[in-house]
């Protein structure tokens, strides 16, 4: 995997920049589109699950602040975020 997009993936994983997920997101699909190893494939993945997580601690966070509210209908967001930090889990 490129030096650069590395960092930036360790920097986004560290800190959850937005900044550092739009620029390691295009230097990731610039590399798939040319072409480039296989590899990448898998950081791309976890860049984007990375930022899944992210924005349902977001969620999550922002839900807590508002308070008691009617349920709304679907799953809850800590549940969705519960849902994404088991072990073992995966998308199919």
């Amino acid at each position: 995997m490129d030096l650069d997009v590395s960092g930036l993936l360790s920097r986004y994983e560290l800190l959850g920049e937005e900044r550092d997920f739009v620029a390691a997101g295009q230097r990731f699909e610039r590399a798939i589109a040319a072409g480039e190893e296989a590899g990448l494939l898998t950081g791309y993945g976890y860049l984007l699950e990375s930022h899944a997580r992210n924005e349902l601690r977001r969620a999550v966070a922002l839900a807590r602040t508002a308070g008691p509210s009617p349920p709304l209908p679907g799953p809850s967001c800590s549940s969705s975020l519960t849902a994404t930090t088991r072990t073992g889990s995966s998308a199919s």
